[in-house]
């Protein structure tokens, strides 16, 4: 369908953005379609769908950009946080973290207890289904970004999936 609001556009975008990680590449297609020289809303949530779409580069470049616009922007500030928290770049990650924090302490410690509460069910699934060997396992996690291009989670993810489905 054709939109020609750039308010509309948005809220379709944040729909898609927030919904199913599939559909990150829809919203990037609908935000690329508002005019966003001005809008940091915009350029905000292009910044997450970059993140969330693999192109952290691509997110680290526009997230900064918001950033030296509006430093209070949270979204910012926490795609920064997830994008050096899968480039494994430990120094900025923890600077972004805290930047998170000092904005907005409810949204930031709450995005954060999620990823980490995350990271410890995919270890018990490591566990269960390694055993003996889910140190290992979790070496190769902390070293993906490196080697396969995922996030400590999405590659434990990959790994008990997989695994899962060979039992």
């Amino acid at each position: 369908s054709e939109y020609h609001d750039d308010d509309v556009l948005f809220e379709v975008a944040l729909y898609y953005s927030h919904n199913d990680i599939r559909e990150y590449e829809e919203a990037l297609s609908i935000l690329n379609k508002i005019n966003h020289q001005d809008r940091i809303d915009v350029q905000a949530n292009m910044a997450w769908c970059y993140y969330k779409t693999d192109r952290v580069d691509e997110a680290i470049f526009r997230a900064q950009q918001v950033y030296l616009q509006d430093p209070e922007n949270r979204l910012a500030t926490i795609t920064l946080y997830c994008a050096y928290d899968y480039k494994k770049d430990w120094k900025k990650c923890i600077e972004w973290a805290d930047k998170s924090i000092a904005i907005d302490s409810n949204f930031a410690q709450t995005f954060f207890i999620k990823a980490y509460a995350q990271y410890e069910q995919l270890v018990g699934g490591v566990e269960t289904l390694f055993k003996d060997s889910a140190g290992k396992i979790q070496d190769f996690a902390d070293m993906a970004y490196q080697t396969a291009g995922l996030s400590a989670n999405e590659y434990m993810s990959t790994v008990t999936s997989f695994s899962a489905s060979l039992l």
